[in-house]
């Protein structure tokens, strides 16, 4: 709808001193005036970590605790209900919640973590491996393109950045 939401993160306060972890959520709605962000409680204290808006709901996948820890942990915010409930946990290894890269295409909502597939939520909640992209990688993005195509774009792999961009075709 209207409203943009923003989740997680850390606020870094130089070198030799702690950095602050983000325990509120923010969300600012476009059709309210004067704007103003406004903060309301998360269950968790993440950063690395994605977000995707899907069915009327906000997806918070995976993530890097304040311990250094990974998760795959996927919480679900409801606007409506104003209420925070979890979904199924990303599949895989403990390195696929670090930094995954989210989308919705085609209605459907669609991750592709470290482990270089790609994987889709299914109307009983559960992750379904759909395709893998060429260049498995880390701190990158994926945007719908056409018709039941993605896009993956730049990130991190195996250590070096990486400059391409994939195509993908879900199947």
């Amino acid at each position: 709808g209207d409203k943009i939401f923003v989740a997680g993160g850390w606020k870094m306060n130089g070198a030799g001193k702690e950095s602050d972890w983000l325990d509120k959520a923010l969300v600012l709605d476009l059709a309210k005036e004067p704007l103003k962000w406004e903060a309301f409680e998360q269950p968790f204290k993440r950063r690395a970590l994605t977000m995707a808006a899907y069915d009327g709901r906000v997806y918070v996948i995976g993530g890097l605790t304040s311990e250094g820890g990974t998760e795959k942990t996927v919480n679900v915010y409801d606007p409506v209900k104003k209420s925070w409930s979890k979904g199924t946990e990303l599949p895989g290894d403990a390195m696929n919640g670090f930094s995954p890269a989210a989308c919705v295409l085609d209605g459907k909502l669609y991750v592709n973590p470290a482990d270089g597939k790609v994987y889709r939520l299914t109307d009983k909640g559960s992750w379904e491996n759909v395709a893998s992209v060429k260049t498995p990688r880390i701190v990158h993005r994926v945007i719908p393109f056409g018709k039941n195509q993605m896009l993956v774009l730049g990130g991190s792999g195996k250590g070096a950045i990486v400059g391409l961009v994939e195509t993908v075709s879900p199947k």
